[in-house]
This record gives structure tokens, C-alpha cells and sequence, in this order.
């Protein structure tokens, strides 16, 4: 068998040698308990159910919810409801020693019979339950052991059940078993392990946690989504305001004590008040552009592509954002993955005009109109559309931007004969088995002319454990992905948390604005 050790020791080399470093927090609840935390972020909290909904927010989910292991700010599994794990020869079979005397908010203890539940559960109604495709079944050994059996190799089995949204979240047998396929949205249907518990859910409005007493502890310091977790506040809200100004408007007034992605043109404010602070955090939201490579000007003429990527001035297009504390430039064709340490300009493409114009020229291209899709607002990148405009009518192309509303632009995509390029955007962090559907539209058809070899360096990937291992295969795909070219990256945007001047300890290395290990300082 092959034991895992993620003791002191093996963090401690790990934080030294892996490039994302994220600010650790104090191991041990010291800061000041009591009192209740407002927050307000810009989508409604749709539901509490972890398994069923990736979209944000995340954090009070997280705050109910825990899992079997959790990713620190090095995206590295750490133990979290499973304090260690041990993998057979084969790499068919992971076995799992579950924490001694967790218990649930309704007073259950947690046993390996309510891991098995929720998996059950969740093979049904998991939102990224794609990404656990090879999971054959769940076995409960005895009460402290789960074995999670595999019909094939999966090495990055540890990263996907620790993802922080569309989670394999563990609730108690019964509850799994009564909800079925039936979504956990009454009070009494969310029951988890986490530092909070749910008082009250008003659908779409406000919803009420208060601190969970029994809670058990994680070991080690808190690093993203692993480590200590501390339930300073005796009650915590979060409400949904949609307005980026009104929701710091709120936060100046004294309404609420976080205001969640705060846009840079709207922190200065903040910044100039005496008695609010700004903390961004990273890693927040890849934004990029995606050609059409099917149909097209950018599927006929190849050339055209790299001509886009050779003169692109990525630092310009982020500048829309804000102030440079607020995004980090990269035109990089990279993903950011939580299954290797990141690779930071592994393929940077140094800005050259007249490259772009030249392969522009031999591209064969015959003025052709290019539809420009971007969406006001959101993650596709609606700050840096009017510069991404200028720069390609700069050289040459025949292009017309249309800003369309999030529905419309939803359908259109989808029509590969409506549209040459497009704004695109997500989350930093992005499952493994994503790169696969990068290379497929939205209609799940894969792109014509695919790099030899795309699919068979992902399918290693997923079936190579270590580190170091998928690390290779990544540097081999960006290869791949700089060669075929078609997606454009353009930067990170780091989301901006608005906060009171007298709170504390809000993590920097933590996008999702998760609460717990926050306290104020009267």
C-alpha cells in the first residue's frame, strides 16, 4: 500500500517549493469572540445545497459543509473529515481513517456510513460529479474507514473531492437518503460538520448561520480551505445585493461589515473612508477570449489566430479593471489547476506589432466581418472589450463588438455560425477534466483539427498520481494549447473584498471571502 503522510514536515517543503503561496493564518483561535458579521455579496445564495450548485457565493456553504480532505493555499489536499489515506498497487483503491468524534449540527455522530450516503447522493445530483466519473462505489469498512474503489486510475482523486463548490459535501446517512434527488433548501436539510450551522434560509434573500459549539477542529494552520477553521462570530448574515455601488454604499453607511467583489473603479471610495479597508484576493477569476475555430475567419485562416496572440498588450486590456493591485496580466494559454503546482509563464509571448501585422498579411485573410460577443459585467470580460476592439480594428480586421445580456449571449455561443470571437471567464482554480471540454464547443463537439496527442496526454493526467507526474503532462498540454491556440489568455482578476476597519484576519489567499478565522477588534 502506499501511504500518504501530509504531516508538518511534508507541508513544510511544500509551501517552500510550490509558487502559490498563500498567507497562513493563526493555528490557534485567538482573536476575539462574539457579536454578529453582515455581509453582502453580488449574487443571491440560491441554495445551501453544496452538492447541487457550483456558482458563488461558496463561502457559506463551506462554512456548513466539510469533506473528507480540503485544498490549502498551495492546492494541496490536506485532512480535513479523513485524517489520513493510503492508496493500493493498482491505484484502484483509496482507503480513508475518518476524524474520531466529529459530529453533525443535529448531534450525529459522524460515521463511514454517512460518507457512503452522500456519495450515493451525490453520483445523483453532484454538480461536478463528472469529475468523479471513475468512482466505481463507496465502502464503509467499518465506522472510521471508507474505501472509495475505482474502475480506473485516478491520481487526481484527492484534488476533485476537495473542490470548494458543486462538492462532495458529507451529511448524515438518513438526511441523504430522504433528500434523494430532492434539493436541500429547507433549514433542517442542511446539516453538515462545519464551524456554522443554518438558523434561517429566505430563498434569494437573507440567510442566517450561527457558530456550531460541538465543532471539531481541523489540525494545522488555516490555509484556504484547509486547516483551522475558527467560529469567532456568534451569528453571521449574508444578504444579496446586486449593485456593486449600493453594496458599498452599504458598507460605508455601517449596514452590513463585508461587501464581496467590490469592482477596482468602486474600492477607491472605500480606500479614502477612514473607517473601511480593501483586501484583494487571489486567486479570483481567469478572463480571456475564445475563437471560433470551427466556422470562420479564425477556423479558415490559422495564421489570424497567432496574429490576435503576437500583438496583444495584455497589461493594456487588464488595465480595465483597475488599479494594477487588483489583476495580474499573463497572456499565458495556461490553466490553473489545483492538480500541479502552478506554471508561471511557461509560454509568454512577448508583444510584437509588427509579428501581428506581418502574419496578419499571410494569413490569407480577405476582410471578412468578425462578430466580437461580450457580456456587460460578469466574468467574460466586459472591462476589457472596447480595448480588445480598438487593438484588433488596429490591425486590419473587419470586426463589430455586440454586448449582449447574459441569456442571449448563453444561446448565441452556442451557434457557431453567429459569432467569430468571444469573451470568456471563470474561476481561477479549474477541475482537471476541464481541459478536456476546452477542447469542445459549447454544443460538446470537439474543435476541428486538434493537436495529435490532446486527449492523450489528458487521459494521463487523470491516471497519473503525484504531483511532479501531472505537472509534466501540464507542461506537455500547454504545448499543445500554444500550438492549437484557441483560447486567449488575457489575465487574473482578483476579487476585492470591502470590509470594516475593525475586522481582522480576512484571508488574502482566499477568493471565496469565506468568514471563518474572522473577528473584529473593538
Amino acid at each position: 500500500m502506499n501511504t500518504r503522510d501530509f504531516g508538518i514536515n511534508r507541508l513544510s517543503v511544500l509551501l517552500g517549493t510550490l509558487a502559490l503561496a498563500g498567507a497562513a493564518q493563526a493555528a490557534t483561535c485567538e482573536g476575539v469572540y462574539g457579536g454578529e458579521l453582515s455581509i453582502a455579496g453580488p449574487l443571491s445564495l440560491v441554495t445551501l445545497d453544496h452538492m447541487a450548485i457550483t456558482s458563488e457565493p461558496t463561502a457559506p456553504r463551506n462554512a456548513v459543509y466539510e469533506q473528507l480532505v480540503a485544498l490549502d493555499a498551495n492546492l494541496v489536499p490536506q485532512p480535513a473529515l479523513a485524517t489520513s489515506w493510503e492508496t493500493s498497487d493498482d491505484g484502484l483503491t483509496w482507503t480513508f481513517e475518518l476524524r474520531e468524534g466529529v459530529r453533525f449540527h443535529n448531534g450525529q455522530e459522524l460515521v463511514a456510513e454517512d460518507v457512503v450516503a452522500s456519495w450515493e447522493r451525490y453520483s445523483e445530483v453532484g454538480a461536478r460529479r463528472f469529475e468523479l466519473e471513475d468512482i466505481d462505489r463507496v465502502e464503509a469498512i467499518d465506522d472510521r474507514t471508507v474505501a472509495i474503489h475505482l474502475s480506473n486510475p485516478y491520481g487526481a482523486l484527492l484534488e476533485s473531492i476537495s473542490a470548494m463548490s458543486g462538492a462532495w459535501a458529507i451529511m448524515p446517512a438518513n438526511i441523504a437518503r430522504e433528500l434523494g434527488t430532492t434539493r436541500a433548501d429547507r433549514a433542517e436539510q442542511v446539516v453538515g460538520t462545519g464551524p456554522y450551522k443554518v438558523h434561517t434560509i429566505v430563498p434569494e434573500g437573507r440567510t442566517t448561520l450561527r457558530r456550531f459549539d460541538d465543532y471539531t477542529m481541523h489540525e494545522g494552520e488555516a490555509s484556504y480551505n484547509a486547516g483551522a477553521r475558527c467560529a469567532y462570530f456568534d451569528q453571521v448574515t449574508y444578504t444579496h445585493i446586486s449593485d456593486p455601488s449600493t453594496r458599498v454604499a452599504a458598507l460605508l453607511a455601517g449596514e452590513i461589515d463585508l461587501a464581496i467583489q467590490v469592482p477596482g473603479d468602486e474600492a477607491d471610495r472605500l480606500i479614502n473612508a477612514n473607517h473601511t479597508q480593501v483586501v484583494p484576493t487571489s486567486p479570483g477569476a481567469r478572463v480571456y477570449f475564445k475563437f471560433n475555430v470551427a466556422e470562420g475567419p479564425f477556423a479558415d485562416y490559422p495564421l489570424l489566430r497567432d496574429a490576435v496572440r503576437a500583438g496583444l498588450d495584455t497589461e493594456e486590456l487588464m488595465a480595465g479593471f483597475g488599479p494594477s493591485d487588483y489583476w495580474r496580466a499573463n497572456n499565458t494559454p495556461r490553466f490553473q489547476e489545483p492538480q500541479w503546482p502552478w506554471i508561471d509563464q511557461s509560454h509568454h509571448f512577448p508583444q510584437d506589432m509588427d509579428l501581428a501585422q506581418q502574419l496578419v498579411d499571410e494569413s490569407g485573410y480577405q476582410n471578412e466581418p468578425i462578430r466580437f460577443l461580450v457580456v456587460p459585467g460578469g466574468a467574460t470580460g466586459w472591462e476589457k472589450a472596447p480595448a480588445m476592439d480598438q487593438y484588433l480594428r488596429d490591425l486590419g480586421l473587419n470586426v463589430r463588438m455586440e454586448s449582449l445580456d447574459g441569456a442571449t449571449f448563453g444561446s448565441v455561443r452556442q451557434n457557431l455560425s453567429s459569432w467569430e470571437i468571444k469573451g470568456a471567464g471563470g474561476g481561477s482554480l479549474v477541475g482537471l477534466r476541464y481541459l478536456d471540454a476546452s477542447g469542445v464547443d459549447r454544443n460538446g463537439n470537439p474543435w476541428p483539427n486538434l493537436p495529435d496527442g490532446w486527449h492523450d496526454v489528458l487521459e494521463r493526467a487523470l491516471n497519473t498520481e503525484g504531483q511532479e507526474a501531472r505537472a509534466a503532462a501540464a507542461e506537455e498540454f500547454y504545448e499543445l494549447h500554444a500550438e492549437f491556440n484557441n483560447e486567449l489568455w488575457t489575465g487574473d482578476v482578483f476579487f476585492i473584498v470591502g470590509a470594516n476597519s475593525n475586522l481582522r484576519n480576512i484571508a488574502t489567499d482566499d477568493s471565496t471571502a469565506s468568514f471563518w478565522n474572522i473577528w473584529r477588534e473593538e
